[in-house]
């Protein structure tokens, strides 16, 4: 995969923090979205003593130009590698991820079955009905980029960072 000519956008940068503890989390932003999404949960669990790594997913808080080509393997290859490595820091793992981040926290426990615990925030873990996967489709092919979800609708004045 490509390397960005994009800056990171101002708080869109990867967080770490050391814990406590010997246990340690780790915590992924959804599509289209970085880690000030999941700040205050990161943040939370580093309050608990947990060694914390929150990553910036590849193609994400930067511009939606790097995002287009960037797919799930790429997404996929990022959570796993830093996975393995906060995993050689601590003894025991949790995953915690945010929409697509949730769907990567469930595909991170079939392959990492030791993991102690996950947190699914609206994650996708069911096959989509035949008429979404249709509806995304035509959308797909309509064009490379549409109009966003934004922030989070319940909660108006909170800007997650997402790309637009």
């Amino acid at each position: 995969m490509a390397t960005s000519n994009h800056p990171i956008v101002p708080g869109a940068e990867p967080w770490s923090v050391a814990g406590t503890n010997r246990c340690g989390a780790l915590v992924l932003h959804g599509f289209t979205g970085n880690p000030v999404s999941m700040r205050p949960l990161a943040e939370a669990m580093a309050a608990a003593g947990f060694t914390v790594e929150m990553p910036l997913l590849p193609g994400h808080g930067t511009h939606v130009d790097d995002m287009i080509p960037t797919r799930w393997d790429d997404w996929f290859a990022h959570a796993d590698a830093t996975y393995i490595e906060l995993a050689g820091r601590v003894d025991k793992m949790v995953v915690l991820g945010l929409s697509m981040g949730g769907t990567l926290t469930a595909a991170l426990a079939v392959a990492h079955p030791e993991t102690s615990g996950i947190v699914l925030i609206n994650g996708a873990v069911e096959p989509m009905a035949a008429e979404f996967t249709d509806l995304l489709t035509q959308m797909a092919e309509a064009s490379e980029v549409m109009p966003a979800i934004g922030d989070d609708i319940a909660m108006p004045d909170v800007t997650e960072g997402g790309y637009d």
